[in-house]
Parts: structure tokens; sequence; C-alpha cells
């Protein structure tokens, strides 16, 4: 112990006074590193949230942007949808054009960009309690639109295809009603030298120049069930029904009325589907243009 006391007393005074500054400067030395780094770090973070933030305004106004076009260009395709089946009703024998207004906006919101991405940003600058449920509830409405707008344009494409075969077969039993009823009169032609004062010759003969010498030029449908088929075929039942190869005939006019009517049918139920489909998308629209506008005084 004494030994130890004398060790002690030789050293230096300012031995233990170096030593106490040595470990001072080295504490203060290293806190400051942290110091530096800690507000580096912080700096850092701030920066991040700032370019989070930033990240989440574009993303934000970039939604905003393609929203807005699709509410425009959804409400203009409204009034195409209607327009088109006040057509389809009123000349369901003729091609009616059906024009598509809805920009690619709509497919990038439902297929193109991060919903999620979008869901954040408005929760960032529009954080309400029903906020989560606004934004769902557009994001929602847009996939419906996009998606009852393809169901359309698809029930279109199918009826229009079932509308021209229908057409189609329409006018080719048409045209054999017309061929066979001109062979009967050349039946009776040749069998009977008084041909043109038969009874059913002559109202063959009558039903056909009846029919072109009225529609010259322009022989659609509707013209050719109203001045041929229809006459016709109540000739045939009515006057005629005893008369060979008759039955055939009015049977083909049957025909002809049964697609004349289906025609009538597709056009109709094609027409009655688009305006409710129509109408159940312009339900969606109220709450995209509610929250559109929340999102532009945000900005």
């Amino acid at each position: 112990m004494d030994e130890i006391i004398e060790i002690f007393s030789a050293l230096d005074p300012t031995f233990f006074e170096k030593v106490l500054i040595s470990i001072l400067g080295g504490l203060i030395g290293a806190g400051g590193a942290l110091l530096v780094y800690y507000l580096k770090v912080q700096s850092d973070k701030h920066t991040d949230e700032e370019k989070s933030k930033r990240h989440l305004y574009n993303k934000l106004s970039y939604f905003n942007s393609l929203l807005s076009s699709v509410i425009d260009s959804t409400q203009e395709q409204i009034g195409l949808n209607r327009q088109y089946c006040l057509e389809l009703k009123e000349k369901p024998f003729e091609f009616v054009h059906f024009n598509i207004s809805v920009s690619d906006n709509l497919k990038r919101i439902c297929e193109v960009i991060d919903q999620e991405y979008v869901y954040h940003s408005f929760l960032e600058f529009l954080d309400t309690s029903e906020s989560s449920k606004e934004i769902l509830k557009v994001l929602n409405n847009c996939d419906y639109i996009h998606t009852a707008l393809k169901l359309i344009i698809e029930k279109n494409r199918l009826a229009g295809l079932k509308i021209e075969n229908v057409s189609m077969e329409y006018s080719v039993l048409s045209e054999k009603v017309m061929d066979d009823a001109a062979a009967e009169m050349n039946n009776i032609k040749r069998t009977s030298p008084e041909y043109n004062q038969d009874p059913y010759w002559k109202f063959i003969n009558n039903s056909l120049l009846n029919y072109y010498s009225k529609i010259p030029d322009e022989r659609t449908i509707p013209l050719r069930e109203e001045f041929f088929i229809k006459p016709f075929k109540l000739g045939l039942v009515h006057e005629f029904d005893r008369q060979e190869n008759s039955d055939k005939l009015s049977t083909m006019c049957k025909g002809c009325t049964h697609k004349f009517t289906y025609l009538i049918k597709l056009s109709t139920d094609l027409s009655d589907e688009i305006v409710h489909d129509t109408n159940e998308i312009e339900k969606t629209l109220p709450i995209l243009e509610k929250i559109n506008k929340r999102i532009i005084n945000s900005l």
C-alpha cells in the first residue's frame, strides 16, 4: 500500500488533469460526431419524406387529370348510347354505327396505374374518416364503367352479327318466294293458252308488279315485307289456299314474316339492354364528380 502511495506521489501533479481532459476531449469528439450523424439522418429523413409526399402529390394530380377526362368522356358516351338506342328502334333493319367516346384514360385508371399509390395519395391529402371508403368507391366505379362499356360493345358486336345473319336469311328466303312465284306463273303460262285470265296467275303477276312499281330502287327488308310478302301471304291464305303449291309459298312467306319480327325483337332487345346498362353507368358518375372536385380543391 505504501508503495502505491509513493508511485502516485512521484507522478506529475497535472497528470490526472491531463488524463481527464483527454477523456473529456474524446467524449466531446465522439458526441459531436454522433450529433452530426444524427442531424444528417434527420435531414435525409426529412428530404425522403418530402420526396415521398411530392411523389404522392404527383400521383394524385395525375389521377385527377385522368378522372376528369373519364367523367367527361363517360357523360358523352352516355349521350351517344342513348342516341344509338333511339336509332336502333327507329331503323331496326339498317346498319347503325356505334360511336365510342370513352378515351384510353379509363383503361389507364383500371389497368395501368398503380391503384394502391392512388389510394395512399388520396389519404395523404384528403384524410377524413370516410376517405378510405370514398377512394375505393371511386376506383370500383371506374372498374364498373370500364367493364360495363366493354360488355356493351361486345353485346352490340354479337347482336350485330346476329342481325346481319337473320337479315341475310330473310333476303334469301324472300327472293326464293319471288322466284318460286314467278315459276308458278310460268307453269300456268305453259299449260293454259289463256293464262293471263287465270285468277292465280293474275294475283301473282299483280303482286309482283305492285311491289316493283312502288319500290323501284331501294328494296329494303321492311319495304319488301310491307309491299310484297305480307299482302302476298294474305292472298295465298285467304283466296288461293287450295291452289297447287300455294301452301309452300305461304309457308315461306310466314318464314319471312317470322324473321322480320325476329329482327325487330333483336334490335329492340339490344336497345333495351344498352339503355339499362347506360342508366347503371350514369348512376356511378355523381360520386366520381364529388370526389374529383375534392381532389381539385386539395391540390
